[in-house]
């Protein structure tokens, strides 16, 4: 049997805002899984004690067109922990990366997958790896992941499963994709999942854990043995949505809080911590929460080990919990580091040289940290490098670490195994070739339905205001809209950057070109208000506030399919770099109003 193993990747970097939100490793056994959706659970607040849950299963059959693995024994015996390891280098990964972003990680059926695009054509490329030491690189057809990169991917026996993007009418919304291999992907059925963003992603030895925020504020969980067929139940209590969703060797946890009314009808919220065995029925764990939210430095990052699960806080803390407790492990040598797990061992990285020499990476023995195998000079020999690790993926008998090296952010990767056993240093294919055409994802492939019921055309400004502006494409497309309005006074706005998007001036950027509302009113900014652009080559008088203009405009403007964020060539930044879909730039310059003349005109 494959061993299924999963090291969580705590992600530095998150998705862009947008405008509308939201190979094979040989094992005897199935081993722990854990992947998280990086989770600061900082505050003061107390908890409070919660009644047991046990909420009625939502069956939903959704079969894939793919062979499900094997479903995972509860009686298989763990792999035995490896003690002699050794940090190496990966100089492949100098070619491996060339000219790509790296999105997210994560080990499992088929070892190491790795999910990026090509910077230059925006072409999705995955990286896979059996043992962290020869790398092939796969480039993907561009419809995957809804067309763009995705910034969370779990893995286990059952192969990969990642969270990307669908279309819903004119919005991009969450979707799952599963693969095998880490190569084919294909989406998980709609009906496979309650309608609404996905707000927590893990996966360990009972199987696959999806947390779904619905429309009414609940929260639906939704579980799977191997990604093919789902069971749904609503998690009571939660308010909004989780902060940590991670598996435990015995089930999984839920980290959030819940909403009370005291006997003065005040409402508190208090932080809570639910359990499961089964990922459908859950049960709240007050003692469990009082330890974990009672530690100094919080938790961030959650990883496997084979000790328990394994939470590491901004301050080099680490806790394990496990069926019996929960309980803190001795500082780590280092405040700047990162938890590494998976079920060869618990280690702490802060880091390594190209050449894997000079390496900052410790390993936890059941009583203290040592210092791995080969490494010379700690943290000393790491002054001038300053290493940052961004991620990691679990392997057969170690961990692949991912990170950023020096002041220009060079990407780097070390491989952790036996000590006696370096890499081959393999060449991954060599400098990066042009990326086929089919890898590229197409920013027109989203049409734009005519709705099967459209209002009145809009007249006055009143009714644009309210007017929906995905449905005034899909009605009226770019054709030109009339109405008188106020020109109000933004002031000066609160400052801020805005990310690289092009053409710049369809897109907001901490105001609007106009404010346009229905009448004089020196309080009205914020709102009841119409936002537009303006177009280059706008006609009329366009310069002044306080006034009253008849507007002509339209949605949909023909520069819409020319949109795209990002400005080209940027470099590497701290973290993993998902991208947003091309598509999803081409939407939100259809929904923007742009006004195309202005006239003064006299008051209604």
């Amino acid at each position: 049997m494959r061993v299924a193993s999963s090291v969580v990747t705590s992600l530095l970097s998150r998705r862009l805002p947008s405008m509308h939100r939201p190979a094979t490793a040989h094992g005897a056994s199935i081993a722990l899984l854990v992947s998280l959706l990086a989770a600061a659970c900082g505050g003061t607040d107390t908890p409070s004690a919660s009644p047991a849950s046990t909420p009625s299963p939502e069956p939903t059959t959704s079969a894939l067109p793919a062979t499900p693995a094997a479903s995972p024994s509860p009686t298989a015996t763990p792999p035995p922990i490896v003690h002699d390891l050794s940090i190496y280098s990966l100089p492949q990964v100098d070619d491996l990366f060339r000219g790509a972003r790296v999105a997210s990680m994560a080990g499992g059926r088929a070892g190491a997958v790795i999910l990026g695009t090509d910077i230059a054509s925006g072409a999705l490329v995955s990286w896979t790896s059996a043992d962290g030491d020869g790398w092939q690189r796969h480039w993907l057809p561009g419809s995957t992941f809804g067309g763009g990169s995705p910034e969370k991917v779990v893995g286990g026996d059952f192969g990969y499963l990642a969270v990307g993007w669908r279309v819903r009418g004119l919005e991009l919304v969450d979707a799952l994709w599963l693969s095998r291999d880490g190569i084919t992907w294909q989406p998980v059925p709609v009906d496979a999942m309650p309608e609404g963003p996905i707000t927590g992603l893990t996966a360990g030895p009972a199987g696959i854990e999806v947390a779904v925020s619905t429309a009414d504020g609940a929260t639906v969980v939704a579980n799977s043995s191997d990604g093919g067929s789902w069971r749904r139940s609503r998690l009571p209590g939660l308010d909004v949505g989780p902060k940590g969703l991670v598996a435990l060797p015995d089930g999984f946890m839920i980290l959030g809080s819940i909403k009370s009314v005291d006997t003065s009808g005040n409402t508190m919220t208090r932080r809570m911590a639910w359990r499961s065995e089964d990922g459908i029925a859950w049960t709240g764990n007050i003692d469990l929460s009082n330890a974990i939210y009672g530690l100094p430095d919080g938790i961030e990052t959650w990883v496997a080990s084979p000790y328990g699960l394994a939470g590491s806080g901004a301050g080099g803390g680490v806790t394990l919990v496990t069926a019996a407790d929960v309980r803190f492990l001795p500082l780590a040598p280092t405040t700047y580091g990162r938890a590494v797990g998976g079920p060869a061992a618990l280690l702490w990285v802060a880091g390594a040289s190209l050449d894997g020499a000079c390496a900052a990476a410790w390993q936890f023995d059941g009583k203290g940290w040592i210092q791995l195998d080969n490494v010379a000079g700690g943290l000393g020999c790491l002054d001038a490098t300053t290493p940052v690790v961004v991620g990691s993926a679990a392997v057969d008998g170690g961990a692949v670490v991912y990170g950023l090296l020096g002041p220009d952010f060079k990407r780097v990767a070390w491989l952790v195994r036996a000590s006696g056993q370096p890499p081959r240093g393999t060449a991954a294919g060599g400098p990066v070739p042009n990326a086929p055409g089919a890898s590229i994802p197409d920013p027109l492939a989203v049409t734009i339905g005519h709705p099967s019921s459209c209002p009145s055309r809009p007249t006055t400004v009143a009714a644009m205001i309210e007017l929906d502006p995905a449905l005034a494409v899909g009605c009226f497309g770019s054709d030109p809209l009339s109405f008188r309005a106020w020109v109000v006074d933004p002031g000066e706005g609160y400052g801020g950057t805005c990310g690289q998007f092009t053409p710049r001036w369809i897109l907001e950027c901490v105001l609007p070109d106009y404010l346009l509302s229905g009448g004089v009113d020196t309080n009205a900014v914020g709102r009841g208000m119409l936002h537009a652009m303006r177009s280059p080559t706008a006609s009329g008088d366009l310069t002044g506030v306080g006034r009253w203009v008849q507007v002509t405009g339209h949605f949909d403007d023909p520069v819409s399919p020319t949109c795209r964020f990002g400005g080209g060539d940027s470099g590497p930044t701290i973290g993993f770099e998902p991208e947003r879909p091309r598509a999803e730039a081409v939407l939100d310059c259809r929904k923007v109003f742009v006004v195309s003349r202005l006239r003064n005109t006299s008051a209604p």
